[in-house]
């Protein structure tokens, strides 16, 4: 993985701590509380671990699966594990170029990134920074 990638899996990670910490912390109250016209705040954290999970179900080649509706408690909780399944589908992403040479196959380039998986973070990047907007 390139440094560049592994920087902003990084920082990605750390706002995603940053955010589920919080989400965790709230009460139920402020959760399910919706402001005029817009989705509460477990709703929208709901649709942010659904979006993490296609976005790792993409990567994977899998058929996409609903990530299912539990307490608005647990939306911290479904948000850190649909990240962690994204950060692993980015690893398994991760791609190596080899070549032959004189019959020893040597690991060229160690690191090319996927592109599915720069915009992967991307996505989810965007949508993590959205959340926390909306708290």
């Amino acid at each position: 993985m390139s440094e560049s990638i592994a920087s902003v899996r990084d920082q990605l990670a750390d706002r995603t701590a940053r955010l589920v910490d919080r989400l965790r912390s709230l009460p139920a109250s402020r959760l399910a509380r919706a402001e005029a016209g817009k989705p509460s705040l477990a709703d929208s954290s709901h649709a942010l671990a659904q979006l993490l999970a296609d976005l790792a179900f993409d990567l994977q080649g899998r058929v996409r699966r609903d990530v299912p509706r539990l307490d608005d408690l647990a939306v911290g909780d479904q948000v850190a594990v649909t990240m962690a399944d994204l950060f692993a589908a980015v690893d398994v992403a991760h791609v190596f170029s080899s070549e032959v040479e004189a019959g020893v196959a040597q690991v060229q380039g160690a690191g090319k990134d996927s592109p599915e998986a720069v915009v992967a973070l991307d996505v989810a990047s965007i949508a993590v920074d959205e959340l926390r907007r909306q708290m």
